[in-house]
Formats: structure tokens, C-alpha cells, sequence
């Protein structure tokens, strides 16, 4: 990997409080708005990693100029390789105490973040959570996501999934979150690469291992909507499907782990019947171990379908 990295006279600190990891790929567009945002945080200590992760359009020549204006913006250059991938060579580099992952085509709310990251300034926590507006991108309009939960109490990560994981699972974007690093490190958690729904597994894996989790209710992040996308080789619902699978194989190494989680149970399920009934063909071996979780035969129940009538229909059209 051809890595290069251009210094705009940064001088590195002890004592950083945050990293802000910034993938960028094809977002000239967009990418000043993002970086404007995220400088104009004051008061807190931080540092702003943008991974160029060869982009071929100008964003280099915008990502140079904000490292001339301000030391707090460190550039790298590298081969492209995925969001996963330009994720983890940013977390591998950072040296905030805590992490944020911001995507070079949204924006923050800088207000509410400071407001957000003086309540995080008071206790250890593995994870915490805030709450995001929409960004309509024709209308240029903001519309609230949905707030997560009730109180703002610390809770078991495990908690978190169990009280919350249908929505966690569903939107689960690592962009509303901030990650200790050290809780990070210590549990050996990166991003997965050649999988999309990327953030779905890494949070799934980070709740399971956490022993703090705290939501505070400020809106910190923009999420653009309606940016067309460019998916290449597969169309977004094999690529999708295929993801799910993969994600269905990891998280089945936590059996016991799962087993009172009702959401992540279905979503397992869920992600591998989708990738049979596109691609129409098993995992023997993978089903053996879906079966083995405690109480999957009530999330079978529970869809629109029966896993046995399922099995039969494909192996009568002879299909697999």
C-alpha cells in the first residue's frame, strides 16, 4: 500500500481529547461544508485525520489547503481500498481519547456537538450516542431522527441492544457515536473490509463488549440524503445480501453472547435467509450454528415465513 502523509505544520499532543476521522472518496462537492463544520469546535482539544483514500476527483487540492490554514487537519494519502479500510488506517494513526467517525459528504452541528461533548467530558464511557438530524439534499431541509431512548442513564452494551436494537440495527451509523479508543483497542474492534453495512457489524461488536453506554439527546450530525451513489461489479442488493451473510458468519462466533437478543437473533436470521433466497444456495454448516442459538425458533416463527417451508420450496425447484 502506497501510503504518504502531509503534515500542515501539525505538532502531535498528549493530551488530545478527540479524533475526527474523515474518509474522503469523490466528494469535492461536498467536502468543504464538512470540514468547515467540523473547525469551526472550540474549546476541546482534537485532532482531524482526513483519509484521502484515492480519490480522483480535486478533493486532495481542497484537503491541502485546509492543512495550510489550520495544524489540527492532518492529511494521508492512500490507495483505494473502502470507507473500512480508510476507517481503520485513521484509528490505527489517532491519538484522541476519544474517536468520531465523520463521513466527507455530511456535515456536523457544531453547537450541539460542544454542547454533547461537555456532558462526555464528565465520565468514562466506552461508547456514547447522540442523535442526528436528516439532511434532505434537494430541499435543503432537516428533518430529526428519531430519538433513541428514554433516559440518558449508563447501560450495559448488551442493554443497549436489547432495549433498542431494532432501531440500533436498522440505523446503526457509527457517525452518531463516539468510541473510547482504549475501549476500542482493548477489544480488538475495527472496521470489516469487501462488506457494506460496515457500521451495522462494527456497532453489533462494540455493544456486545461494552460495559458503558450512555445516549446524550443533542442532534450532532447532518446525514445527507438523496446523493446518488456508484456501486460497481454487483447491484446494491447483492452487495447488500452479500454483506449480510458474511455478517450473519461473524456475529454466530458470539452464540452465547446473542442469546437474549431477540433483534440480533432476527436481523442474523434475517440477513442469511435474504442471502439463500437471492443467491438460492445453503451454508450447511452456518445453519447448523443458527440453529444452535438459544430461542431461534421463535424468531423463525415470527416472520412471514417457516425456515422448514422455506428449505422445502428451494429444494423441490431443485434450485440448490
Amino acid at each position: 500500500m502506497n501510503l504518504k502523509f502531509n503534515g500542515g505544520g501539525v505538532t502531535y499532543s498528549k493530551n488530545l481529547e478527540l479524533s475526527i476521522i474523515i474518509p474522503v472518496y469523490n466528494v469535492e462537492e461536498y467536502l468543504e461544508e464538512c470540514l468547515n463544520s467540523v473547525l469551526e469546535i472550540r474549546d476541546i482539544n482534537y485532532e482531524v485525520l482526513v483519509i484521502n483514500d484515492g480519490s480522483p476527483d480535486n478533493s486532495q487540492k481542497i484537503i491541502d489547503e485546509y492543512c495550510k490554514k489550520d495544524s489540527r487537519v492532518k492529511s494521508f494519502i492512500k490507495e483505494n481500498g473502502g470507507i473500512s479500510s480508510a476507517r481503520n488506517y485513521g484509528l490505527e494513526r489517532a491519538q484522541g481519547e476519544y474517536i468520531w467517525f465523520v463521513d466527507s459528504d455530511d456535515f456536523i452541528n457544531t453547537d450541539e456537538f460542544q454542547k454533547f461533548f461537555r456532558e462526555v467530558q464528565k465520565e468514562k464511557v466506552d461508547v456514547f450516542i447522540g442523535n442526528y438530524y436528516f439532511f434532505e439534499n434537494k430541499n435543503n431541509r432537516k428533518l430529526e431522527a428519531k430519538k433513541l431512548f428514554i433516559n440518558e442513564k449508563i447501560l450495559l452494551g448488551k442493554e443497549v441492544l436489547k432495549k433498542e436494537g431494532k432501531e440500533l440495527l436498522a440505523k446503526g451509523y457509527v457517525w452518531k457515536h463516539l468510541y473510547n479508543k482504549d475501549f476500542l483497542n482493548r477489544n480488538n474492534l475495527f472496521f470489516y473490509q469487501e462488506i457494506i453495512l460496515e457500521d451495522q457489524l462494527f456497532n453489533i461488536l462494540c455493544f456486545l463488549k461494552a460495559s458503558r453506554v450512555k445516549f446524550i439527546n443533542k442532534c450532532i450530525y447532518n446525514y445527507r440524503i438523496g446523493r446518488k451513489e456508484s456501486l460497481t461489479n454487483f447491484s446494491k442488493d447483492e452487495l447488500v445480501k452479500i454483506s449480510g451473510y458474511k455478517i450473519c458468519k461473524e456475529i454466530l462466533n458470539y452464540t452465547k453472547e446473542i442469546n437474549d437478543l431477540y433483534d440480533v437473533k432476527r436481523k442474523m436470521f434475517s440477513h442469511y435467509t435474504d442471502y439463500v433466497y437471492l443467491f438460492r444456495k445453503r451454508d450447511k454448516e452456518l445453519e447448523e450454528k443458527l440453529w444452535k442459538v438459544k430461542g431461534m425458533y421463535i424468531v423463525k416463527f415470527r416472520k412471514k415465513y417457516q425456515m422448514w417451508k422455506f428449505f422445502r420450496k428451494l429444494n423441490k425447484d431443485k434450485k440448490i
